[in-house]
């Protein structure tokens, strides 16, 4: 994952590094801010022309006529679960993984996208929008 971003030149755009820095925000469903002013402040550095409304950061790469893609995920997540080991807002590296609070669900992806956006915009290729939101996970059940 780290290669794509570093073959495009794309300099500060590395998924692994974006995603320990996401790792270390609590995010928890309702409390979205910190994360979210996070985002617009990488996205602006890299010059991505990110907005933020309430706890949703979204931005458009390109523009012009016909299609275009919308990378959408969430920012929030579930309270760490007392079976935590480690700090849940430490991320771990271990066999090639990030292990952290929302690294999966969906810091992983979030990380992804922006630096796809990023490598779409220096590659001046258009078409793509990222929509970040708040409160997705707040209501779900957790399996038993």
């Amino acid at each position: 994952m780290t290669e794509c971003c570093q073959e495009s030149g794309a300099a500060g755009s590395d998924p692994v590094e974006l995603l320990k820095r996401l790792v270390s925000i609590s995010s928890v469903s309702g409390d979205e801010g910190l994360i979210a002013d996070e985002l617009l402040s990488w996205c602006r550095s890299r010059g991505l022309p990110a907005d933020k409304t309430g706890r949703n950061v979204v931005l458009r790469v390109g523009s012009g006529p016909g299609r275009r893609l919308l990378m959408n995920t969430h920012l929030d997540t579930v309270p760490a679960a007392a079976e935590w080991e480690t700090d849940p807002l430490t991320p771990v590296e271990e066999d090639g993984r990030i292990i952290g609070l929302g690294a999966c669900d969906a810091k992983g992806c979030l990380a992804s996208m922006l630096c796809a956006a990023v490598r779409l915009k220096d590659a001046g290729r258009g078409g793509a929008g990222f929509d970040g939101r708040g409160r997705d996970v707040r209501n779900r059940r957790r399996p038993a």
